[in-house]
């Protein structure tokens, strides 16, 4: 009776042994997890099925990170609240770095999401225009003013006259996309590999990417403030490490991206999430980073961008290019990604 009564105390405790074993090892340290708020750069949808899965997945607990994934608006907001201390990392498109850089706000890219340009302008596939070129006397809906004048730069430099189209100011992206959906546009400039599959089911589009008319700089990139790519570079190593094996996980298994996008955004679509990502994998590295690891930057990309900005007048200060990003991160550990571009 008493060795029963001991195998039935003996067992709860074995199991809460095995417990706090197994929440140790997906934690990887024995310490508290370090909270990070990572902010997105827009709406959520599958091309930031990434930090989801990590999340889903247990990897920035393994590497010791309690993230807080936040929903953004635009990669301006993201960069406010990187320099106001709001949140600690975050995603942005290459060229509100650096169009913040030409502000005096500063921002760093700490690794690329996508290293080709996946800014453009969905236009109906029902319509006449098939480049940037047939984009005149139109009305086409833009997110915000930045966006606004380098859509007048890119048009001016494909021979257009900016001023003979109608600008629609809707910064919201959710609105964004339906009102060019219901037909109240002629385009609207967007992230091209989300938009097309929200909205295609109600207005079958196409895209006409800025990268194809001139203008290839980086896509999406994570960011950071100098400030904490300095004093922690631990957290953007561990994030990086954690996100860039995500990457690889959804690239292996893209269904991957609708379970985990739906996990965490309400309303989201398994199956637009899904296209979401499989569209924006394309985009993932530009020319110069073929054949090399996925995710550290090159040089010369951000050279060429800042030349053409400057160029298009969208650039007045001496922006130094090699200020706008980091690869400390891979230097210090090659292993945060693994996978390479392909060739």
């Amino acid at each position: 009776m008493v060795i029963s009564n001991f195998k039935r105390s003996l067992a709860p405790m074995l199991l809460a042994a095995f417990s706090m074993l197994v929440i140790g090892q997906a934690q990887g340290s024995s310490g508290p997890l370090t909270p990070v708020k990572y902010q997105i750069a827009s709406i959520p949808g599958g091309i930031d099925a990434p930090v989801y899965l990590a999340k889903m997945r247990g990897l920035y607990e393994k590497e010791g990170l309690d993230v807080q994934i936040v929903p953004g608006r635009t990669s301006q907001d993201t960069i406010n609240s990187l320099i106001a201390g709001a949140a600690t990392l975050g995603s942005s498109l290459g060229i509100n770095v650096i169009l913040s850089a030409d502000k005096g706000q500063r921002v760093v890219a700490v690794g690329a999401r996508y290293g080709k340009n996946v800014f453009g302008v969905v236009v109906g596939k029902d319509s006449n225009i098939h480049t940037i070129g047939d984009l005149t006397k139109r009305n086409i809906i833009v997110p915000g003013a930045s966006y606004e004048n380098v859509l007048k730069m890119v048009l001016k430099k494909n021979g257009v006259n900016p001023a003979s189209n109608h600008y629609i100011m809707v910064p919201n992206p959710g609105a964004m996309v339906s009102s060019y959906a219901s037909g109240q546009s002629d385009g609207a400039v967007t992230v091209v590999p989300w938009a097309l599959p929200r909205v295609d089911a109600k207005r079958a589009s196409r895209g006409l990417l800025f990268a194809d008319f001139g203008v290839p700089e980086p896509g999406y990139v994570y960011i950071a403030t100098p400030e904490t790519l300095k004093n922690h570079p631990d957290i953007v190593r561990k994030f990086l490490h954690a996100t860039y094996e995500a990457s690889r996980l959804l690239h292996a298994d893209p269904k991957l991206a609708g379970e985990a996008t739906v996990k965490f955004v309400p309303g989201a679509d398994a199956a637009t999430s899904i296209a979401q990502f499989k569209a924006a994998v394309p985009f993932e590295c530009s020319d110069a980073e073929k054949g090399k690891p996925y995710g550290p930057q090159s040089l010369s990309d951000w050279e060429e961008t800042v030349r053409i900005y400057k160029e298009l007048g969208l650039v007045t200060t001496d922006v130094n290019p090699a200020s706008l990003f980091s690869n400390a991160a891979f230097e210090q550990s090659p292993e945060v990604s693994v996978e390479k571009c392909p060739a």
